[in-house]
């Protein structure tokens, strides 16, 4: 409660890096989310966009997944999708040829998450891009890089329908 209230009332005290501590903390596995927490987590998100600005695309990706394990449509206080989940996956599509591997799988990870009715795009261009490195510079993609990659696509395949290729 006492972030919440310093929050609150400088909301200026709010760095991406503070913020992705706190959304990475609330955002662990293994635990029933107390209602401290999911009160935390909506005062970040009413803050984050004009955190945005000064987050790289990295951190982004981060964010973005941090959110979606959270797994808002499912939690109080609200049981939806923050409208900033939405506005990052606009921003990140945008500029996805320049994200390293570590925020591809990230971002991946983080469709595990999300309700099926999420717009799924995002992987689609992906599974694109990814192809295509294969097909035209093999030498260009790491192996560690394509296990993770086709066993996180794999582990959402069973909850989203994909193309098989």
């Amino acid at each position: 409660m006492e972030i919440i209230k310093e929050i609150k009332n400088d909301p200026k005290l709010l760095t991406p890096f503070s913020v992705l501590q706190l959304l990475g903390a609330c955002s662990r596995r293994g635990h029933n989310r107390s209602t401290r927490e999911l009160m935390l987590v909506d005062t970040l998100l009413r803050n984050l966009p004009s955190i945005l600005e000064d987050t790289d695309n990295d951190q982004k990706t981060q964010l973005f997944k941090f959110i979606s394990s959270i797994e808002l449509a499912y939690n109080p206080p609200r049981y939806r999708l923050p409208i900033v989940l939405f506005n990052i996956r606009a921003e990140i599509k945008d500029k996805l040829d320049t994200l390293n591997e570590i925020s591809i799988i990230n971002l991946i990870q983080s469709y595990a998450y999300l309700p099926r009715e999420f717009p799924s795009d995002i992987l689609e261009d992906i599974k694109e891009m990814v192809i295509v490195t294969v097909e035209h510079n093999p030498v260009g993609i790491k192996s560690f890089f394509l296990i993770e990659f086709i066993e996180e696509i794999l582990n959402i395949f069973k909850r989203r329908r994909m193309d098989e290729k």
